[in-house]
């Protein structure tokens, strides 16, 4: 499957799932249906200005992009949690839009792959 220039590392993704395509089913079909929640919560995290509950937010949207090697997005969810637990009063409102923005690109990306598996299949 060629992919061109994609920000999920669909190697990765593969490998970590021994190229079991339900199990990468689940797994794409799980971060799609929490994605917006997990955001959200973020968001209220950082509207909120709370340092601790921004890390813990984040935190948890990093372990699910993990799965897909978006590293951008990783990197943006990994500086609101180190921004966070350090309680550095940071521009945290940028940091979350530049992470809603990388994750917008791994959730078209996700559909689209999604729709050609099922055209495939």
């Amino acid at each position: 499957m060629s992919h061109g220039l994609l920000v999920v590392d669909w190697e990765t993704l593969c490998s970590n799932f021994d190229n079991d395509k339900f199990a990468i089913s689940m797994v794409v079909d799980a971060f799609l249906s929490s994605i917006d929640e997990s955001l959200t919560k973020v968001r209220i995290a950082v509207e909120s200005k709370d340092p601790k509950a921004i890390a813990m937010a984040a935190h948890s949207i990093k372990g699910a992009i993990l799965n897909f090697g978006a590293q951008e997005a990783v990197q943006y969810a990994q500086e609101l949690e180190s921004q966070g637990f350090e309680g550095l009063k940071s521009d945290f409102e940028e940091v979350f839009k530049q992470l809603e923005t990388a994750v917008a690109v791994i959730v078209a990306e996700l559909l689209g792959e999604a729709v050609r598996y099922q055209e495939a299949g």
